[in-house]
């Protein structure tokens, strides 16, 4: 798909989880290929899946994407942070995102570049699991969390502060 302006060709792709059309380019291509995985190969529904959650910082300029919020039964279970290369280095930034976010230490925390993924606890921040494969189906995930309350452990406001200073220096500094 291609759009034509002023000063050239912008490529364009739709988005797998909204039929939205966005630019095309190689982060678009494997965040949409993340989306399609977690629906054709890990069994969620499109709408399970929340693309582009966008994170405001109070009182400063700049913004941070969740690239997915994935949610079973109505309850976000974990977030999907994207980036190029290391994704080691994206750890910490992507609890911040998730704690930002749900206001709670969500259960998991999925960061990826693409072509491997660390899945991460949301409370303690350790390694789980490595590779796109060990990224829980929606089967195991309403299994584990149908005898768990509504709730996770919720994040005190103290430490929403800290994780709004940390995503913001990795993400707008």
């Amino acid at each position: 798909m291609e759009n034509q302006f002023k000063f050239g060709t912008i490529k364009t792709l739709k988005d797998y989880i909204t039929g939205t059309v966005l630019e095309d380019d190689s982060n678009e291509r494997d965040r949409q290929k993340i989306f399609k995985f977690l629906v054709e190969s890990k069994g969620f529904d499109r709408r399970d899946l929340k693309p582009r959650e966008i994170i405001k910082f109070p009182l400063k300029k700049g913004l941070s994407i969740i690239d997915a919020a994935v949610f079973v039964n109505e309850k976000c279970v974990m977030i999907v942070r994207y980036g190029l290369s290391s994704i080691v280095t994206r750890h910490r930034s992507a609890l911040a995102a998730g704690r930002i976010y749900s206001g709670k230490h969500l259960p998991y925390v999925i960061v990826t570049n693409g072509e491997n993924a660390d899945i991460l606890d949301g409370k303690s921040g350790k390694v789980l699991f490595s590779g796109l494969n060990d990224i829980p189906s929606k089967d195991k995930l309403k299994a584990k969390f149908e005898l768990i309350p509504d709730s996770f452990p919720a994040v005190s406001n103290e430490q929403i502060d800290m994780e709004y200073k940390i995503l913001y220096s990795f993400d707008v500094l």
